[in-house]
């Protein structure tokens, strides 16, 4: 036990140290005399006394192994993170007399983790900004319809005022109002951006997947249409509704469409079509999303939610849209496959729990 790595702290039945080995020193900064006869939970950074008495009662009665990971100070005030394990040992009678403790430090490892996270979120973040100038043609036809009706009325009225013509104050009141309509509705094609990118748990609402796919064409359709691709839809009158984060279901949409829209580019397809279908069972939502692609080798169908994998060329592609679909997917507890063979294009099922509330 002297020479382990991980700290060895053994107590007796209430907790009280009475032998360390030498990492127990090295990871907590307490020399062996300094911990001696001191309890191991206000060393290990438990300090309130009656917690420690009911800790130590009830592992006595338990008399199980117990194990916890928390954040500690060492005896200079600097943080570490471990994993404590706390097993029983027991007299020739089955009584407990000692406990034996196991502390593995595992700070290198929180922060490894902590950056990998980071670093994922950062590259989550790059694929949806990557997917919004996939929509950015679709951005700017939407913007441009009501900045141009603003600029027609606001050229309109300066034009009858440079010509001295007077018009009564109701006529440009009405003017006015429209020039704010168009405004606001600018403003809610920005704000709806801004919520495509920062999507939270908070946003989650009951929402019809057809409006979701009205809206993702809305938006891209314009950049489809680019491509010389015909867009076709078959969505079903009456839906149930999904639990979900609207621009979630959106995005999602947009990521398969544009995956679409890349394969079919990039096979150089003379018949290129998207069709997009929804439809209700009764307790489930379905969308397929089906193109006139190469379609999905077999080799690739076992990665193909893998994250970081991609089989298009050039190196800007991340190889995060579909390992995000499916995340939104399972976030609304739903599941996604592949429904189509190769050479016959690609073609995405996603089922998702209905609520039996219909859409309006």
């Amino acid at each position: 036990m002297e020479a382990a790595a991980n700290a060895i702290v053994i107590t007796d039945r209430d907790g009280n140290i009475v032998w360390v080995n030498s990492a127990f020193s090295l990871l907590t900064g307490y020399a062996e005399d300094q911990a001696y006869g001191r309890n191991l939970m206000p060393l290990s950074g438990y300090p309130d006394e009656s917690f420690c008495r009911q800790f130590w009662q009830q592992l006595q009665t338990a008399a199980e192994v117990w194990r916890g990971e928390s954040a500690h100070s060492r005896q200079d005030g600097s943080l570490y993170e471990e994993v404590m394990t706390i097993t029983p040992v027991r007299n020739n009678q089955g009584e407990i007399v000692n406990f034996i403790a196991i502390k593995e430090d595992i700070t290198e490892q929180k922060m490894a983790a902590a950056a990998m996270e980071k670093a994922n979120a950062l590259r989550a973040q790059a694929e949806k900004l990557s997917s919004l100038g996939t929509m950015a043609a679709g951005l700017a036809h939407e913007i441009n319809q009501p900045l141009n009706s603003i600029k027609m009325i606001a050229s309109g009225m300066v034009y009858a005022y440079n010509k001295g013509k007077e018009r009564p104050v109701s006529d440009l009141m009405r003017n006015v109002e429209e020039i704010s309509n168009q405004a606001d509705r600018i403003n809610r094609i920005i704000m709806h951006m801004r919520s495509f990118i920062r999507q939270d748990a908070s946003q989650a609402t009951y929402c019809n997947l057809n409006a979701a796919v009205e809206q993702s064409l809305r938006i891209m359709g314009s950049q489809l249409t680019a491509h010389g691709i015909q867009i076709q839809t078959e969505l079903a009158e009456h839906m149930l509704l999904v639990y979900a984060i609207p621009t979630a279901l959106e995005e999602l949409i947009v990521n398969l469409a544009s995956n679409a829209m890349q394969a079919m580019d990039s096979a150089e397809c003379r018949d290129k079509r998207l069709l997009i279908q929804t439809w209700a069972d009764q307790n489930t939502v379905n969308l397929k999303i089906s193109d006139t692609g190469p379609g999905i080798p077999a080799a690739n169908r076992s990665r193909l939610f893998e994250p970081f994998f991609s089989s298009k060329q050039g190196g800007d592609n991340l190889g995060l849209g579909l390992p995000i679909v499916q995340a939104i997917v399972t976030s609304c507890q739903g599941t996604i496959t592949v429904v189509s063979k190769e050479n016959e294009g690609a073609a995405f099922l996603i089922t998702l729990p209905g609520s039996r509330t219909e859409a309006v």
